[in-house]
């Protein structure tokens, strides 16, 4: 039960909100630790510009998220998030070898939630 009390603070209340735009929270505070996680390991690593790179997209993930949760401004939450994911995509594919890397699936699943997370309008 407590588990539970703590989700819905921080991913908003059920009785309040549609659960497109929970979901859409959710998957920000998840992407906000995420983007965190790999920000630490490229500085670990030595690519100080690549990490600086995840710090913004941190950034940008937690600014979706304030939006989305604080203001309810759900459209423009979504447009952030779906706009930090194609930087995402782009980062990485142009680090790599292309689109032949696993993370242009993260990018397809990116997709994917976002068009769950979308007003029913």
């Amino acid at each position: 039960m407590q588990l539970n009390q703590t989700i819905n603070k921080l991913i908003g209340n059920p009785d309040l909100l549609p659960i497109q735009a929970r979901l859409l929270h959710g998957i920000s505070l998840l992407s906000v630790f995420a983007a965190l996680c790999l920000s630490l390991s490229r500085f670990i690593y030595g690519n100080i510009n690549i990490g600086f790179s995840f710090l913004i997209l941190g950034a940008s993930f937690s600014l979706s998220y304030y939006l989305g949760f604080h203001f309810r401004k759900i459209i423009l939450s979504l447009w952030i998030f779906i706009l930090s994911m194609t930087f995402i995509a782009n980062l990485s594919c142009s680090q790599e070898v292309g689109i032949g890397n696993p993370s242009f699936y993260g990018l397809v699943i990116g997709f994917f939630l976002s068009q769950l997370c979308a007003p029913d309008k």
